[in-house]
C-alpha cells in the first residue's frame, strides 16, 4: 500500500470517528432533553454503523441499541443515556485515538 493511499484510509477513518462522536454527543443531548425522536434517530444511525464482519459483537450491540430504541419509545431515557455515556467514555480512554490532532 502506498503512503498516499494509507493517508486517505486514515483520513476516512478519522472522519468516521468524528461523525460517530458527534452522533453520540447528539444522543446525549437528546437524552438529557428527553427528545425521543432525536435519540431514536441516533440509535438507528448507530445500528447502521455496525460492522457485521464482526458478527458476535455486532449482534450484541444491535440487541442493545434495539433495547434503547424501545426504551425511548416508552420515554425512558436512563438506559440509552448510560449506553451513550459508556460509548463516550470508551473513546475518551482509548489508547488509539479516533482522530489525529490537527496541525
Amino acid at each position: 500500500m502506498t503512503p498516499s493511499r494509507l493517508v486517505t484510509i486514515e483520513e476516512a477513518s478519522e472522519a468516521a470517528g468524528d461523525a460517530l462522536r458527534q452522533l453520540v454527543e447528539r444522543g446525549l443531548a437528546g437524552c438529557r432533553g428527553q427528545e425521543s425522536r432525536q435519540v431514536r434517530e441516533v440509535f438507528v444511525q448507530l445500528v447502521g454503523a455496525l460492522n457485521f464482519d464482526y458478527e458476535e459483537a455486532a449482534e450484541r450491540l444491535f440487541a442493545l441499541y434495539e433495547e434503547c430504541i424501545h426504551a425511548v419509545r416508552r420515554r425512558r431515557f436512563e438506559q440509552p443515556l448510560r449506553v451513550l455515556q459508556y460509548l463516550e467514555a470508551a473513546w475518551a480512554r482509548s489508547p488509539v485515538p479516533l482522530a489525529r490532532p490537527r496541525s
